[in-house]
């Protein structure tokens, strides 16, 4: 009797193999990075509103498996509006799949210029059964400063004309550096029933910096960068400069950074005191409004030893820690 081999095992029985992505984006035109739920309150005809995860799910499909949709998770959620330069997400594919730097390049050539996938790590099967997760963040948001808006930063910079006194801001930043509540900060956690809600979180380091002009390309060697101008400008100048508010942090609460942000601005126009932050985290005043989302960048996420992974590279293994998900 002749020996029959046994059919291949379906998809569902595959082995599959756990990516790690960092992408880059500019935030204008989509809704943030989670997609949006269908709902009735969306007229007949109209489309729905695009998501960064919308894009990047689609050219994963795409590219790899077109018969199947390929759910793209993200480490952390920005809002609508919101840049990103590191961005990190995880999907899963079945055995069979190119080399990553292969990935790589067929996932740009499916992706619009406004998003970009920068590095693509194969994880072990150790670490591709662990959430993944960050162990902390720096968020950077731009202010220009200066006679007038530069046209060239409308969508990636927040022009206030007022000049600013930094050094009210440094001082008012270091009021809320390390372990606190940031219940105040964080847009809807003020009500009562959110009470048991863990709101604390560890800021690590905050400072303003500033530049004479800022690199605000998705090109993460040079990105963010920029002369920097040391002493602070004198008020009244000729030239436009801008403002980089670094917050680096553990974890983050729902637009805390922009309502940070919000309550530094009359400390540095002068109607607040620095002390006034401190007023905010205790609870004893009302914070500033949230920013306009266009000045603020994920600028990096530390994903243990696959931080900073440069584009096309690739490796085995992951080191990944925990942290709640902004």
């Amino acid at each position: 009797m002749t020996d029959v081999a046994p059919p291949p095992p379906p998809t569902s029985m595959a082995v599959r193999r756990k990516f790690l992505m960092m992408v880059s984006y500019y935030g204008r035109g989509y809704v943030g990075w989670q997609r949006q739920a269908i709902t009735s309150k969306t007229p007949p005809g109209q489309p729905q509103l695009v998501s960064i995860q919308d894009v990047v799910e689609a050219a994963v499909t795409s590219q790899f498996r077109p018969h199947e949709h390929v759910n793209v998770a993200s480490v952390s959620r920005t809002d609508s509006g919101t840049n990103a330069l590191q961005q990190y997400c995880t999907f899963v594919l079945p055995e069979g799949h190119p080399c990553t730097s292969e990935m790589l390049v067929a996932l740009n050539a499916a992706l619009p210029d406004s998003i970009r996938a920068q590095s693509l790590v194969l994880l072990d099967a150790v670490d591709a059964r662990r959430r993944t997760k960050s162990t902390r963040k720096k968020y950077v948001y731009y202010i220009e400063q200066g006679p007038r808006p530069n046209p060239s930063t409308l969508h990636t910079a927040w022009f206030i004309g007022k000049p600013l006194n930094l050094a009210a801001m440094r001082e008012a930043l270091g009021l809320i550096t390390g372990t606190h509540d940031f219940r105040a900060f964080s847009q809807g956690l003020q009500k009562h029933e959110f009470v048991d809600l863990n709101t604390t979180r560890t800021l690590l380091d905050c400072h303003v910096v500033v530049r004479r002009s800022v690199d605000f390309s998705l090109d993460v060697s040079k990105a963010g960068s920029g002369d920097v101008v040391s002493p602070d400008p004198a008020p009244g100048g000729t030239d436009n400069f801008i403002v980089c508010i670094e917050i680096t942090g553990t974890g983050f609460l729902r637009h805390m950074v922009r309502r940070i942000v919000g309550t530094l601005r009359p400390i540095g126009e002068g109607t607040r005191p620095p002390s006034f932050m401190l007023d905010v985290l205790q609870g004893r005043a009302e914070p500033g409004p949230s920013v306009p989302s266009r000045g603020l960048w994920l600028h990096q996420s530390w994903m243990g030893r696959h931080t900073n992974v440069s584009p096309l590279a690739t490796t085995d293994a992951a080191d990944v820690g925990d942290e709640d998900d902004t």
